[in-house]
């Protein structure tokens, strides 16, 4: 499984990926941030080409970040909505 952390702050779409092949998904839920604290969690959808289109959790970080600071967040709900309308539906973490 392949993460892409999609970073785009003049829209410009550049993304970096972590291998995460073999992560216990079943005992680990938890999103790991160094520096940064979330401030919001939705879905959003990629178009890298006319053909390839795929679903993704964006994250909307806070304006400043603090390197000193190791943020873990357990996702405790995730609704999944199958009505595009609703794509962006909750996510509860703390």
């Amino acid at each position: 499984m392949l993460v892409r952390i999609l970073k785009s702050p003049d829209d410009a779409i550049h993304f970096d990926e972590i291998n995460l092949d073999g992560f216990d998904w079943k005992n680990h839920n938890l999103i790991v941030t160094k520096g940064w604290k979330l401030k919001k969690v939705s879905y959003s959808t990629f178009q890298p080409t006319s053909r390839v289109k795929e679903k993704l959790v964006k994250i909307v970080l806070h304006e400043q970040s603090d390197d000193n600071l190791l943020c873990y967040y357990q996702i405790k709900k995730i609704d999944i909505f199958l009505d595009e309308h609703y794509a962006n539906g909750g996510i509860t973490f703390e």
